[in-house]
């Protein structure tokens, strides 16, 4: 079974829109490890919704946090979000147990700036995402 999460990590890691994070993408934030403070980041958790495993078709919703040291960093990158969003192509993703088929990555919600206690020198922007991703062979 392909983990939809990991699926929508590794689909926004190959897009040329987001090469200026430098990866930084990833299921929690690694900030004070590999990332420093200075560097914007994209962090993906899969949200309330139930995946079911034993479909080969996911349609699951996303937090997705955008960090940044300011509030217009963190609104670009949410905004280049937008933009991928719109792309109507299904992209081909490797992950760790075969190739997925992301069908679309659609915004199902606006920006939201909230403050993150931990990391008081970071700005943040939380927005909720739907992506549909299959693990029927790519032909």
């Amino acid at each position: 079974m392909i983990d939809p999460l990991e699926a929508a990590i590794k689909f926004l890691l190959k897009r040329a829109e987001l090469a200026s994070l430098g990866g930084r993408i990833a299921s929690k934030h690694k900030y004070g490890e590999e990332w420093t403070t200075d560097q914007a980041s994209l962090v993906l958790i899969l949200d309330d919704s139930n995946p079911d495993w034993y479909v080969q078709k996911q349609d699951v919703r996303l937090e997705v946090w955008s960090f940044a040291q300011d509030d217009a960093t963190a609104m670009d990158t949410w905004m280049t979000l937008v933009g991928l969003s719109r792309n109507k192509e299904r992209v081909e993703t490797v992950t760790s147990k075969g190739t997925a088929l992301v069908y679309s990555f659609l915004p199902e919600s606006g920006p939201s700036y909230l403050p993150d206690p931990e990391l008081t020198m970071m700005k943040r922007v939380l927005s909720f995402w739907r992506i549909q991703v299959s693990e029927v062979a790519v032909v």
